[in-house]
C-alpha cells in the first residue's frame, strides 16, 4: 500500500458497505445489524474502524481460539498458583539453595526477578561431585533446598543407543537399567549433604518424562526399549529412597511440566532425549556453514520456560509451607444450600442425585479427603435441623455421614452465632479456620465478627482446588489418630473468645438492604411468571403452604385480590423478586419468602408494606398452617400475634387453618 491510499483511509469516511466488508474481513461474519451499518456510515474513517475491530474483544477471542492462545481473564489463575492456590509471592522472603546441573543456570535470575523477596544460591551439580562447604550458621540462613540429580548422569546415552533390538539384547537393557538405578543412590547422598549436617530441608525434584518414545509412537509403552518408561522407573526408585530419609521430599516435577504443557517446555523435541532441559536458542558456533538455518525456537515452539521455573519454585515454596507449622487450618465451616448441593434443599419436594451431581460431588470429595487428613469439618446453615438431617441422609448418607462432622448448627438466627458455638465446642481459633458459604453477605457477616478467619472466595469453579490443593489445608503425612481427631473433639466448652460483634441493626444497616414494592393483579404482569414461581416452590418461610393454579389465581385477582411483592437488593447482590403475599383487604391469604434474604429484615418491611395500606384502629388478619416444612413462616408469624402496628394502631391476627 503506497503513502497515497494510507491517507485515503486515514481521511475517507465509511460508508455502509465499508463496514460491511471490514466486518466479513476481520471478523468473519456478516454485520447482521442495518441500524448499526447507518449509525457508522459517514461518522468514522476507514483507519478507524478498522482500529476499533482490531481491539475488540470479539477479535481477541477469535485471535485466541485460532492460535490456541488462551484467553486471560482477570479471573485467570496463573500457573504458579494453580498446584499451589493461596500462595502469596509477596510473604516469601528467605534464601534458597539450588543445586542442579548446568540446565538450571537461568533459575536463579529467573526467580529473583519475579519474586523479589527470594534470594538463590545456586551451586553446579554433576556426578556426585561435593558441594561446597558451609558452617552450620551459613546453613541456618537458608530455609530450604532444591535439588535435582542431571539426567545424564544416570542414564548415559552411549550405553542405550548401542543396543539392538534382537532377544539377546533384553539381558544387556536390564543390566543398563540396574546400573541406572545403582547410579541413584551415590548422587542423592551427595545432595543431601546439608540435610546430614544441619537437617535442612530438602525438595528433590524428579525428571520430566520424555514426551514420545524414541523408538516410534506405536512401539510398547511397558518396555525398557522405551526411554519413556525407563525415566517413570527411575522417577519410582528416586521417590522409594527418598522416603528412608528425614526432612527429604520429592516434588513432582513431572507433573508440573505436565500442568503446563510438555511441548511447551522440553528440549526432546530439539535435543537428545536424556538432556533432560528445557527448550533454548542453541549457540550458533564459528565456521558453522549454517546452509539451512537452525531456525527460531522462540517461533517454532513458544518455549514457556520461565513459567515452569516459577510454577516448580512456588510448589516448593508451598511444600515448605505444609512442614511449617504456621497458621495451618484446622477446622472448615461449611454453608449447605447453593454450598453442597444445588438449590436449596428445604424447597425441593422430591430430592434425586441430580440434585449433587456436578460440582456438589467435588465439594463433597474435598471434604472427605479433609477429613482423612485429620482436618475437622463442620456445618453452620439456616435451616432447620430435622429438614437438614433428613435431605443430608438422602442425598449424601451413604457416602458421608453427617456424623463426620464435628459440629451441626442449623438455625434461623444469626450465623455468626453458628460459628462461634462451632469454635467453642472444638476449641478453636478463628485464624485456625476456614468458612465457606456462597452468599457473601454471609461471608461479610463472618468476616466483621472473626476478622482472623479465613473466608474461601471467588467463583465456586476454584473452590475444590482450593480445598484439596491449597497451602494451609495440606499436611506432611496422614497419621491413624487423624482419622479418629473428630470423633474425640464432638463436645462443647464454656468458651468465648471476648470478641465484639456488630449489633443486628448495625450489621443491617451496613448491608444497604433496599426491598422496591409493587402490586400485581394481573396473569398478564410481566412479574407474574417469577412470582408464580416463587408462590408454588417455596417451602420453608411459606404460611400456609398452599400451591396455587393459574386460574385460581386469576379468580382470586377478579375477587379483589392483588399480589403484593418485593424485589431486594444490597451492595452486594441482586436478589430479585425473593418475597411477596396474597391480600384482599385487609387479610393476607399467604405469605412466603425465599431463604436467601430472610434474616434482612425484608419479612418485616412487606409487612409494614402491606399493613400501610390499612384503616387505621382495624384488625389485620394472616391465615397460617403448619405443613411440617414452614416452622420458620409459622415462628415468625407467631412473633405478630396480639401485637399492633404502630403507624396506624391496627391490630394483627393470627387465624389458623
Amino acid at each position: 500500500m503506497n503513502k497515497l491510499q494510507r491517507v485515503s483511509l486515514d481521511t475517507r469516511l465509511l460508508n455502509e458497505d465499508d463496514v460491511e466488508s471490514l466486518f466479513n474481513a476481520i471478523l468473519g461474519r456478516p454485520v447482521n445489524d442495518e441500524a448499526f451499518k447507518t449509525s457508522l456510515a459517514g461518522r468514522a474513517t476507514v483507519s478507524e474502524y478498522i482500529r476499533l475491530l482490531l481491539e475488540s474483544q470479539e477479535f481477541r477471542q477469535k485471535f485466541s481460539q485460532i492460535h490456541g492462545i488462551p484467553n486471560v481473564s482477570p479471573d485467570f489463575v496463573p500457573d504458579h498458583q494453580f498446584r499451589a492456590p493461596g500462595l502469596q509471592e509477596s510473604d516469601f522472603r528467605c534464601n534458597v539453595m539450588l543445586t542442579a546441573s548446568c540446565v538450571a543456570n537461568g533459575w536463579k535470575t529467573t526467580i529473583e526477578n519475579r519474586m523479589p523477596g527470594a534470594k538463590v544460591h545456586y551451586q553446579v551439580f554433576n556426578q556426585a561431585s561435593d558441594l561446597e562447604d558451609f558452617s552450620a550458621e551459613e546453613l541456618h540462613q537458608f530455609a530450604f533446598q532444591v535439588a535435582q540429580i542431571p539426567m545424564r548422569a544416570i542414564l548415559i546415552e552411549t550405553e542405550l543407543w548401542k543396543l539392538d533390538l534382537s532377544p539377546d539384547s533384553v539381558a544387556t537393557l536390564e543390566t543398563v537399567f540396574s546400573n541406572a538405578r545403582r547410579r541413584l543412590q551415590p548422587n542423592l547422598e551427595a545432595l543431601l549433604k546439608y540435610n546430614r549436617q544441619t537437617g535442612l530441608p530438602v525438595f528433590v525434584l524428579n525428571y520430566a518424562v520424555p514426551q514420545l518414545n524414541p523408538l516410534g509412537l506405536l512401539m510398547p509403552k511397558y518396555s525398557l526399549t522405551n526411554f519413556c518408561h525407563l525415566v517413570e522407573e527411575l522417577n519410582r526408585d528416586l521417590a522409594q529412597l527418598i522416603e528412608s530419609h528425614n526432612s527429604v521430599y520429592l516434588i513432582d516435577f513431572d507433573a508440573i511440566c505436565s500442568s503446563i504443557g510438555k511441548r511447551y517446555l522440553l528440549d526432546d523435541s530439539t535435543l537428545f532425549t536424556n538432556h533432560a532441559s528445557l527448550l533454548a536458542q542453541p549457540g550458533i558456533r564459528d565456521g558453522d556453514l549454517q546452509l539451512t538455518p537452525y531456525g527460531s525456537v522462540a517461533d517454532l515452539y513458544a518455549p514457556a520456560n520461565a513459567r515452569l521455573i516459577m510454577a516448580t519454585f512456588a510448589e516448593c515454596v508451598a511444600a515448605y509451607r505444609i512442614i511449617s507449622p504456621d497458621r495451618k487450618i484446622k477446622l472448615v465451616i461449611f454453608d449447605l444450600d447453593g454450598t453442597l448441593w444445588h438449590g436449596v434443599a428445604a424447597e425441593e419436594n422430591d430430592l434425586d442425585p441430580v440434585y449433587v451431581e456436578g460440582w456438589p460431588l467435588g465439594m463433597l470429595e474435598a471434604i472427605t479427603n479433609l477429613w482423612k487428613r485429620g482436618i475437622l469439618v463442620a456445618i453452620a446453615s439456616k435451616n432447620d435441623p430435622e429438614l437438614i438431617e433428613t435431605v443430608w441422609k438422602t442425598l449424601y448418607g451413604h457416602q458421608f455421614p453427617l456424623e463426620n462432622f464435628v459440629g451441626v448448627q442449623c438455625s434461623w438466627g444469626d450465623k455468626s452465632d453458628s460459628v462461634q458455638r462451632i469454635l467453642e465446642d472444638t476449641h478453636l481459633l478463628p485464624e485456625h479456620c476456614l468458612f465457606v458459604d456462597d452468599n457473601p453477605v454471609e461471608r461479610e457477616q463472618i468476616a466483621l465478627r472473626f476478622p482472623e478467619m479465613r473466608i474461601l472466595d471467588g467463583p465456586i469453579a476454584t473452590w475444590r482446588r482450593a480445598l484439596l490443593w491449597g497451602i494451609d489445608l495440606q499436611v506432611p503425612n496422614v497419621t491413624a489418630e487423624a482419622q479418629i481427631r473428630a470423633k474425640t473433639i464432638k463436645r462443647s466448652v464454656d468458651r468465648r473468645q471476648g470478641l465484639d460483634p456488630l449489633s443486628r441493626e448495625e450489621y443491617l444497616a451496613s448491608l444497604q438492604v433496599r426491598c422496591v414494592f409493587g402490586d400485581l393483579t394481573s396473569l398478564e404482569h410481566p412479574k407474574y411468571p417469577r412470582a408464580f414461581e416463587l408462590l408454588n416452590k417455596t417451602n420453608q418461610f411459606n404460611s400456609t403452604g398452599r400451591r396455587w393454579s393459574d386460574a385460581e389465581l386469576r379468580a382470586y385477582f377478579e375477587q379483589g385480590g392483588r399480589l403484593v411483592y418485593a424485589e431486594v437488593t444490597d451492595r452486594h447482590s441482586q436478589y430479585g423478586l425473593t418475597a411477596l403475599l396474597l391480600a384482599r383487604g385487609s387479610e393476607c391469604a399467604q405469605l412466603m419468602m425465599s431463604c436467601r434474604v430472610f434474616g434482612l429484615g425484608v419479612e418485616g418491611a412487606l409487612i409494614e408494606h402491606f399493613m400501610a395500606d390499612l384503616p387505621s384502629g382495624g384488625e389485620a388478619v394472616f391465615l397460617s398452617a403448619e405443613t411440617g416444612k414452614n416452622a420458620l413462616a409459622t415462628k415468625f408469624l407467631r412473633s405478630l400475634h396480639g401485637s399492633r402496628f404502630e403507624a396506624t394502631g391496627t391490630a394483627i391476627q393470627i387465624q389458623p387453618i
